[in-house]
């Protein structure tokens, strides 16, 4: 099943919205802490998508959800994926001739657990310092069949971190193996970004962050 998401829904719309808090309940969990009441009833799913900050709440949930993005001119229709259209910082692939009309994203598997964490200074009207998306499906013996995890404002733009994803993958979850995978989550981070006056605080955290998220995720997974 496809999961079609029109650029203007609001943040509330799809925080509240019964059939995408079946089928892809990250993206709810997401949009339920952006801002305040009064901008998640005017901000939209597709302006933040579109102006594209590297803290974008909903980027890391959407790229965990495997989204494409359906965009429209006069002269034609074309699908993207999300990662390839986040280029930069503020800056993605539509062109000055295009909108975007929609966000496409396979159901979430029925069974799955998800889990969105986001770090900021204060519980409301907040913008992220880091963020972090899972999706775990597990087979009927407890492995972790598939594992999406992406992470934002660890890099110039939100994406997935499909080295870690391949590491977990047909492992049984536990703590070890997830705090594993933080310390990966770091290490890729600074391979990236490089050394900054922030990165001693960022490490530990974006590693504990990946730990739990990946936690919260595979304890929800039947």
């Amino acid at each position: 099943t496809v999961v079609r998401v029109g650029a203007l829904v609001t943040h509330a719309q799809a925080e509240r919205d019964p059939e995408l808090l079946r089928r892809g309940r990250l993206l709810c969990e997401s949009c339920a802490q952006i801002g305040s009441p009064q901008i998640r009833n005017r901000g939209t799913i597709g302006g933040n998508l579109c102006n594209a900050s590297p803290c974008a709440d909903t980027l890391p949930a959407l790229a965990a959800l495997n989204a494409r993005l359906v965009l429209l001119s006069r002269r034609a229709r074309r699908e993207i994926a999300l990662e390839e259209a986040l280029i930069g910082p503020y800056e993605t692939a539509v062109a000055d001739d295009e909108i975007l009309s929609e966000i496409r994203f396979p159901a979430t598997p029925p069974g799955a657990g998800s889990s969105f964490i986001k770090l900021g200074r204060r519980n409301a009207l907040s913008i992220s310092r880091m963020s972090v998306a899972a999706v775990i499906a597990r087979s009927d013996d407890g492995r972790m069949r598939t594992v999406r995890l992406a992470a934002g404002s660890v890099a110039p733009t939100a994406r997935r971190f499909r080295e870690i994803e391949e590491m977990l993958e047909g492992r049984v979850p536990e703590h070890d193996l997830f705090t594993a995978a933080g310390r990966e989550m770091a290490a890729a981070m600074v391979k990236q970004v490089g050394q900054r006056w922030s990165t001693p605080y960022k490490e530990p955290v974006v590693a504990a962050l990946v730990r739990r998220a990946l936690g919260r995720a595979a304890g929800e997974a039947r």
